[in-house]
């Protein structure tokens, strides 16, 4: 059976264990914390996806994300994202996120985020914490969660250092299982200084005076 080892126990990892749980597959979760304590728990907006009632579609959800990103983003899991958003949010309702709802039963939306449409749905101002709240139950259900407890919480890991090879071994698993070379030697950056292609422009006299005031702040 493959083994896959998330770091993290909000709303990502959670979902991303469940799904994996589901198809399977061995999974092992660590987190400082319990998920409730996660940065998912401050999370009040809500999630977007198009509301046929609304005059909405994916194409329009996909337009506003991507020209809201000044056409930055990638574009194939934007529209993904546009596409399975409806069938995400009806697994969330399935499993017990309390999604508000007009008077008829229908999912309550509202506009969110600068979109011409009301597309998001939400559950009251704890979407985050409802959201966390239900995954952690039904991830539960599989398998007991593992946190990362004494020494791993009491130790401070730096980028940049054997930080990762630590961390593996203090948590107990194979370094071959991490992808964390053996060799100590290995692992050290292969990193050479290259002098970049293109000058930095040179500061106009405005700039020069915000600079020369920030540095006296």
């Amino acid at each position: 059976m493959l083994k896959v080892i998330i770091v993290g126990t909000g709303i990502s990892g959670l979902t991303s264990a469940l799904m994996l749980a589901r198809s399977g597959f061995s999974v092992t979760m660590m987190s400082y914390y319990e998920s409730i304590r996660s940065a998912s728990c401050m999370a009040q907006g809500g999630i977007n996806a198009a509301e046929l009632r609304e005059n909405d579609s994916v194409l329009k959800h996909f337009t506003e994300t991507v020209s809201g990103g000044a056409w930055l983003a990638d574009q194939q899991p934007v529209m993904d994202m546009c596409k399975f958003a409806r069938n995400i949010i009806a697994m969330y309702d399935r499993i017990g996120v309390a999604f508000n709802r007009n008077a008829d039963g229908s999912p309550d939306t509202r506009y969110f985020g600068g979109s011409k449409y009301k597309r998001t749905h939400y559950a009251d101002t704890t979407t985050g914490a409802q959201l966390l709240n239900a995954l952690d139950g039904q991830v539960r259900r599989y398998k007991e969660l593992w946190h990362m407890r004494k020494p791993l919480a009491d130790k401070k890991w730096f980028s940049g250092k054997m930080w990762a090879g630590d961390f593996v071994q203090a948590a107990g698993f194979p370094k071959i299982l991490a992808g964390v070379p053996t060799d100590i030697e290995a692992s050290k950056s292969s990193v050479e200084y290259v002098e970049p292609k293109r000058k930095v422009p040179q500061l106009i006299e405005y700039q020069k005076e915000i600079k020369d005031k920030l540095l006296r702040i």
